[in-house]
């Protein structure tokens, strides 16, 4: 894997999928650097960049899934982060894809993206269950939920090319109140994972793929043994007091870890960043909790 040496050369263009470039410089760097911070406070084991890159990848993946319609049409200049190995199959530009008349190879498109992120749910699970303190593992585990959230409700849909996608906000309170255990993160997952089964068409080309991999992550929660005690909050709202703060936090912390949508420079991807992210965090945490 080349770590950030696209990214350096040319931040807003991306060209395989297996180098991950821009993913792991603005997430997985943010993964590692927070784990370690945790290890050397004595709360966590120190975690294998094998659990903590792909998590990180999931995480910026899902992004940048989510905001195609935000980076395309960024001023002055389009912002890149589909892989060139995937868009270019189905356009010659990727702006093409937001016309109605390629409507259908920019499903296709988005549909590949989507298969494509999944591929590091088992590794991200596995990152979720060796946490030892409760707190911490809410913090990434909401972050899991919600981007996986994110990839259902964009898989074989137009509107990410179109107007853009946005997770509704009660949704996403009840993902941040509710989302306290593992058992809680095994429902969630079920819970999307079941809706995104249900929008693959089987005439997409990666159909097979993507329900193969929708498939382990159902069988991931199911064997778990812990879905019997799940109550959907997809199917079954709960209201809560608290849903207009946790709603407003938690799209601080989402939001704010990816420096190209807060005005903070790229050169500081690796340093200033975190600490600004981590104190902010913090701050909110102390603050409303």
């Amino acid at each position: 894997m080349k770590r950030g040496s696209s990214v350096t050369k040319h931040s807003s263009y991306i060209e395989t999928i297996n180098d991950d470039e821009y993913c792991y410089a603005v997430s997985s760097i943010f993964v590692e650097a927070f784990a370690k911070l945790f290890h050397i406070s004595g709360e966590e084991m120190l975690f294998p960049d094998t659990l903590t890159t792909p998590f990180g990848l999931f995480l910026q993946q899902g992004d940048v899934i989510r905001d195609f319609w935000l980076d395309i049409n960024e001023t002055p200049k389009s912002l890149i982060f589909w892989p060139d190995e995937i868009w270019s199959k189905y356009a010659n530009n990727l702006k093409d894809l937001t016309y109605e008349e390629n409507s259908e190879n920019a499903i296709r498109c988005l549909n590949e993206m989507v298969t494509n992120a999944l591929a590091y749910v088992g590794d991200c699970v596995e990152f979720l269950s060796r946490f030892r303190n409760p707190s911490t593992f809410r913090f990434f585990a909401i972050l899991q939920v919600v981007t996986f959230g994110d990839l259902a409700l964009c898989y074989n849909n137009i509107q990410v090319f179109r107007t853009g996608i946005k997770t509704s906000e009660g949704l996403m309170a009840k993902v941040f109140v509710q989302t306290k255990t593992m058992e809680d993160v095994y429902g969630a997952l079920y819970d999307f994972s079941s809706i995104l089964r249900s929008k693959v068409d089987m005439n997409d080309p990666n159909a097979e793929t993507t329900i193969s991999r929708i498939e382990a992550v159902q069988k991931l929660c199911r064997d778990s043994g812990t879905l019997i005690k799940w109550k959907s909050y997809i199917i079954q709202s709960q209201s809560s007091h608290n849903q207009a703060l946790v709603t407003l936090f938690f799209f601080d912390i989402v939001h704010f870890h990816n420096p190209l949508r807060t005005g903070i420079p790229q050169s500081t991807t690796e340093h200033n960043w975190f600490n600004i992210l981590r104190n902010k965090i913090i701050d909110s945490y102390i603050e409303h909790y």
